[in-house]
């Protein structure tokens, strides 16, 4: 398999039908042929909420990567996760992991992937393999480091949600304790990290999920040692990092009122995308310091970040917000599925 082959499987996001449906029919040929598999996810990724027929198919992919490479990144990535326990598929998968994890070899990867698929669907079972995994390795940062992930996640699906404007029941202070709590997984997963480049890897979840937590100092102590140990990691997520350190140091220079600061972090934070970095450029940047900035006034940054965005993603989306806000309108910026673009992706 290839060496990213998260990243490849993005490639497919923009396939045409006719080129994935001739990739359906290279692999009624070859079975195995795990490229094209790959940009099959990345096509139907978006598409299967446009048309409800292409989540069967997209289920037969997932199945095919559970079964035969569980251990594999893909096979625990959002790309293969289906969240829904009332959709018909997920008792399926839910069967092909039990299958998997009840193998007496099961091993650390597989007991990874398992935390990173049930992760939202079922936490509790996410937990659970994750405290199994950290017993086998415990002198690994990678268990803990994922149980800070899944809690953080937590906190940032209700904050997409009301990034939205949908209603949620989510408790602050609930929100705020879950912040705490994966800030400790991180906090151990720093301790064990070996190498400044794994460190690199987990002080960018250590400063989000100390803002979140509202442990500023911390926050922002996290996000200077991330911008400090930069220019000597060579990490392909740089980029992202990057980004959201400046993003935590401009949300704390807001929570201090220092707006001249916190617009300064903002267009640092936008200028990581210029470079490649997988994440902005797929699932997109943060747009919650912006959209506080617009409320308070500063216009004229918020533009500015949008006009850097919009040159690795979706640029389409960001002309209308730009659009909106040069009209004193205060748009929705948030990153994610918007029902509103079907057209574009059909």
């Amino acid at each position: 398999m290839r060496p990213d082959p998260v990243r490849y499987a993005l490639t497919g996001i923009h396939l045409s039908e006719a080129k994935a449906q001739a990739l359906e029919a290279k692999l009624k040929e070859n079975p195995s042929d795990i490229d094209s598999r790959l940009k099959l996810l990345g096509y139907l990724m978006q598409r299967q909420f446009v048309r409800p027929e292409l989540g069967r198919t997209r289920v037969e992919h997932v199945l095919w990567f559970i079964e035969h490479h569980p251990d594999s990144e893909v096979a625990g990535s959002p790309l293969c996760q289906v969240h829904d326990p009332n959709d018909p598929a997920y008792r399926s998968v839910c069967d092909a992991w039990d299958r998997i994890v009840g193998r007496p070899d099961v091993g650390p990867n597989v007991l990874m992937n398992v935390a990173r698929y049930f992760s939202v669907s079922d936490p509790q079972r996410a937990r659970a393999s994750l405290e199994l995994g950290e017993t086998i390795e415990p002198t690994s940062p990678e268990w803990a480091a994922q149980l800070g992930e899944n809690l953080l996640r937590v906190v940032t699906v209700a904050q997409h949600a009301e990034d939205q404007g949908l209603k949620t029941e989510a408790d602050p202070k609930a929100l705020k304790e879950t912040a705490l709590e994966a800030l400790a997984h991180f906090e151990r997963a720093l301790a064990l990290a070996a190498s400044s480049a794994r460190r690199f890897q987990i002080l960018p979840r250590c400063a989000q999920a100390a803002l979140e937590a509202g442990r500023l100092p911390d926050a922002v102590r996290y996000a200077d040692e991330t911008i400090a140990l930069a220019p000597q990691c060579l990490d392909d997520h740089r980029p992202d990092f990057l980004h959201w350190a400046h993003i935590v140091r401009g949300r704390v220079a807001f929570e201090r009122e220092d707006m001249t600061t916190a617009c300064r972090e903002l267009d640092a934070a936008g200028r990581q995308g210029s470079a490649f970095a997988p994440v902005l450029r797929s699932f997109g940047p943060d747009f919650r310091l912006a959209r506080m900035l617009l409320v308070r006034g500063e216009r004229k940054a918020v533009l500015s970040y949008l006009e850097r965005c919009a040159t690795f993603w979706n640029p389409k989306r960001i002309s209308k917000w730009r659009a909106e806000i040069e009209r004193r309108g205060f748009p929705l910026m948030f990153t994610g599925f918007d029902p509103k673009e079907t057209d574009e992706i059909s």
